[in-house]
């Protein structure tokens, strides 16, 4: 449910910052100002920094996820030794 209500967000963002940036750019067409490029260039280092913290919390969440899937592996690794180890010990008696 998360992931839907950020991606939801991530949308809203990529229009909303699409629709600034295209307002932006019409009224330096139109009339190119200082102010206006002050607000163009706002607005790309705006969307350079949101860009990096998508990217960020991206590797992030592999991250977890690979630890994750690591972690699982080990446990149904340390299961199966553990099994074979209760049968050897119960074919053979090592005392265990």
């Amino acid at each position: 449910m998360i992931d839907r209500i950020t991606n939801l967000k991530d949308i809203e963002y990529y229009n909303n910052i699409g629709l600034l940036s295209e307002l932006v750019l019409e009224a330096i067409k139109k009339q190119d100002t200082p102010k206006l490029q002050q607000m163009a260039k706002a607005l790309s280092e705006i969307t350079f920094y949101v860009n990096e913290l998508h990217t960020n919390r991206w590797a992030h969440n592999k991250i977890v996820s690979e630890c994750t899937a690591s972690k699982d592996r080990a446990i149904v690794r340390a299961r199966r030794v553990e099994d074979e180890l209760n049968k050897l010990s119960k074919t053979k008696n090592y005392g265990l």
